[in-house]
């Protein structure tokens, strides 16, 4: 969770009034109001002073000093985060998400009772995620490859699961064992006593942590697998729909390797009939990239938090076998179909407003010029192409592109992503002040049509 928070840092909404997306029917959805952020924030104050007593009741001596630590810093690093604007305010939104929750709670009339609460985020990513002491965050973006609102039902089963099998609690509990264990306190102490070496036995010591803690994460997840498509069994959903959500998924994380077209990135890169070279398009490799010397240290299925997607999936199917659900039917929309639609309708332009405001103009313009490329005559896209353009030649000229733009590719990144890096590295100077200069044209031009 804390990974994904982590690298987002926001100015606030005041971008909103400064972009022009006149060429465009899409409005940005209002940003979330001072009410509500307090609103959200007094709730989460209340979750955390339940769970305070309850540690309080439930431990004693160093785990409960250790685990009080914990969540008090969870709490802390929450607020800012909520603070910053991360949630949409948008109060039709986030009583649709909970509608379709109190439907497969009340469904199952063993989690009656349960204070759950549900939001939309602005996350630029396709997820979910318990936050812990009832709070589930879904980003909006997971309906742009969502087809059905059993689907999301769905996924919001598979994090209600974690909250009512108490995951989040028991990671917590299980680190906290790991800090508190003799093994643990043995290793720290000889760190310490040792004169060379000290940072690789460090290293190995957050390596084991790590590992110990994604163990269980992974066990977890499997779980709030299969007790979510139990609580799908109880409503008037298609159970199914959650396998294809988690299809859909698989599908979106592995689509096609060469996915953006090169033609189409010759056209849109090249100004006033000046051609780039044929070696900026290319799928390269850096011989050496963070992303590999990292694997160095770490093995990266090792520390993966969810298993994967075709595993899952896999075992989700056998239960569906089992328990005959292939034969059941069930509703692809209980809630609001018509709500369902137009969010989803406005998820792709919303992830991508949310990657400028969020200041991820790398990825932002990746996901642009692949959106762009299948809605060619979409003004908005072509709006936020010079934006994000005008962000990263300003990066350029401060010798700061490496903030947006990786200074390699990865032999494992997908090809297009291979040609889009490659592609932002080789252009020069020259080439970025041109395409600024066009990009400005082409903004000036849009305002004047207003």
């Amino acid at each position: 969770m804390f990974a994904v928070f982590k690298t987002i840092i926001l100015l606030g909404f005041i971008f909103l009034s400064q972009i022009n997306f006149s060429q465009s029917v899409y409005e940005p959805v209002d940003t979330a109001s001072a009410a509500f952020v307090s609103d959200f924030l007094n709730d989460l104050n209340v979750r955390y002073n339940e769970k305070v007593k309850k540690i309080k009741h439930s431990f004693k001596g160093k785990k409960k000093k250790l685990l009080l630590n914990i969540y008090r810093e969870q709490h802390e690093q929450l607020i800012d985060k909520f603070k910053s604007g991360i949630l949409y305010g948008d109060r039709s939104m986030n009583d649709y998400l909970n509608r379709i929750a109190d439907t497969i709670i009340a469904s199952n009339p063993t989690l009656a009772g349960q204070k759950v609460r549900l939001y939309f985020s602005r996350i630029p990513e396709t997820n979910a995620f318990d936050i812990g002491d009832g709070i589930i965050i879904v980003d909006l973006r997971l309906l742009e490859i969502l087809d059905t609102e059993a689907q999301l039902a769905g996924v919001i089963s598979h994090e209600l699961s974690h909250y009512f099998l108490h995951h989040s609690d028991k990671t917590f509990e299980k680190r906290a064992d790991f800090l508190l264990s003799d093994k643990y306190r043995k290793k720290m102490k000889a760190i310490r006593r040792k004169r060379y070496g000290k940072y690789e036995m460090f290293q190995d010591l957050i390596k084991k942590f790590l590992y110990y803690g994604s163990h269980y994460s992974r066990k977890f997840e499997s779980e709030a697998d299969s007790a979510g498509l139990h609580l799908m069994t109880h409503t008037r959903y298609n159970p199914t729909e959650m396998i294809r959500a988690y299809m859909h998924l698989y599908d979106y994380e592995n689509r096609s390797s060469d996915s953006l077209s090169i033609s189409f990135l010759r056209k849109i890169f090249s100004v006033e009939g000046k051609t780039l070279k044929d070696a900026v398009f290319r799928a390269e490799n850096s011989p050496k990239t963070k992303y590999q010397n990292d694997h160095t240290f770490f093995d990266k299925d090792s520390i993966k938090d969810h298993p994967d997607l075709k595993v899952r999936i896999s075992a989700l199917k056998r239960l569906a076998r089992q328990w005959h659900l292939q034969d059941k039917n069930g509703k692809t929309f209980l809630a609001d179909s018509a709500c369902f639609r137009r969010l989803k309708k406005i998820a792709a332009y919303e992830s991508i407003y949310n990657y400028y405001i969020l200041k991820k103009y790398g990825k932002g313009l990746y996901q642009t010029i692949l959106l762009w490329q299948d809605r060619p005559d979409d003004g908005f896209y072509e709006n936020m192409f010079c934006r994000f353009v005008l962000k990263l030649y300003e990066a350029k000229n401060n010798m700061s592109l490496s903030r947006y733009i990786p200074g390699g590719s990865s032999p494992d990144n997908v090809k297009s992503k291979r040609v889009f890096i490659n592609l932002m590295n080789k252009l020069s100077l020259e080439d970025w002040k041109n395409l600024a200069v066009s990009c400005r044209k082409r903004l000036e031009k849009i305002d004047k049509t207003k």
